[in-house]
């Protein structure tokens, strides 16, 4: 009903989302990042375009729409 897939290019990393039927907010754990702090650039169906600062603690939660998706892109 959804995925989510991340890549990394160097020290920045890239999350994708995509959501089969339903509308629904989906978790996204960043345990996969370093240490430190990173920047977060999230882009969803529902809040467009936000900023924040992240850690691999940190667990996103994103609102996907009827067959939609969203990206974050992470970096150092």
């Amino acid at each position: 009903r959804f995925v989510a897939i991340a890549r990394r290019s160097g020290r920045r990393w890239f999350v994708g989302a995509l959501s089969a039927g339903a509308a629904r907010t989906v978790t996204v754990p960043l345990r996969f990042l370093g240490a430190g702090s990173y920047a977060a650039r999230v882009v969803d169906d529902e809040l467009g375009e936000t900023h924040r600062t992240v850690s691999a603690k940190t667990t996103l939660r994103l609102r996907l729409a009827r067959n939609g998706g969203a990206v974050i892109e992470l970096t150092p």
